[in-house]
């Protein structure tokens, strides 16, 4: 590790290291995402793979699998699907835009662990909360005021414009609560605790996504496909908030554990 680069983990201000750290990744990751726009609108490459991280592929390809299949008894399934993937390659950029966060704040937030900076680490932590639900509440205000320009961008059937508008504004009603996950999970997996960080990176579309896809479109059409994600998110919402107590006074008996070892 150079010089610099432990000056900006152990030294500088924990909110302006985070930030030091996540414009670049940010940009990164926003460039990747306009050349995928770029790709999709001018070359035509509408159903073409894109690369991505193998947790978002993983939890797209799950709800893009399961809306699909909710939505084959529907009418008009071929326009909700269309949408879908419109809508998908939207929240992408939001995305993009957190982990991007997200990889500012990792590092810092390890390196105070490990080095028992327990002052310094909840600093991370108490920055990173407020950073990463400022970014996906301004995410979320964005999408829904300008919903429907944004699925005109790639599609201008006025069937498949209304659908998505309205997928956009569901998936993105409770958005926080993706940012909010991602941060416990990536918390957890710092202070020790893999497997509840692992279990929280599946809830949100996975655990809680799964029934309510399944169930709710049976019950309520199309307007069941609009809830399924904010009651997934509200669940995920739930959960996180529970578990930052925990973590909190896991975070801190972990990093003294070695110091009281060391005492005796």
């Amino acid at each position: 590790m150079s010089a610099t680069s432990q000056s900006i983990l152990s030294d500088m201000q924990p909110s302006r290291a985070i930030v030091k750290l996540a414009i670049p990744a940010t940009l990164a990751l926003l460039a990747k995402a306009v050349y995928n726009l770029v790709d999709t609108a001018y070359i035509g490459m509408l159903n073409s793979d894109i690369a991505l991280t193998a947790v978002i592929q993983i939890c797209l390809s799950v709800a893009a699998s399961l809306t699909n299949i909710a939505s084959a008894s529907l009418p008009q399934s071929d326009e909700i699907i269309a949408a879908y993937g419109v809508v998908q390659r939207l929240i992408l950029i939001g995305c993009y835009v957190i982990m991007g966060f997200m990889q500012g704040y990792q590092p810092v937030a390890s390196y105070a662990f490990g080095a028992r900076d327990e002052d310094r680490f909840h600093q991370s932590v108490r920055f990173a909360l407020k950073g990463v639900l400022m970014l996906t509440v301004l995410v979320e205000a964005v999408y829904i005021l300008l919903s429907r320009p944004l699925i005109l961008l790639f599609n201008s059937n006025p069937v498949i414009v209304d659908y998505g508008r309205w997928l956009l504004i569901s998936q993105m009603a409770l958005y926080p609560a993706f940012g909010l996950c991602y941060m416990m999970t990536i918390t957890y997996q710092t202070i020790g605790e893999s497997r509840y960080g692992l279990f929280l990176s599946v809830i949100r579309q996975g655990l809680f996504y799964v029934p309510f896809i399944l169930i709710l479109p049976r019950l309520f059409g199309v307007g069941g496909i609009y809830a399924s994600q904010p009651a997934a998110d509200v669940l995920t919402i739930l959960v996180c908030v529970f578990s930052v107590p925990a973590m909190k006074r896991i975070a801190s008996r972990n990093m003294q554990t070695p110091q009281m070892n060391e005492r005796g």
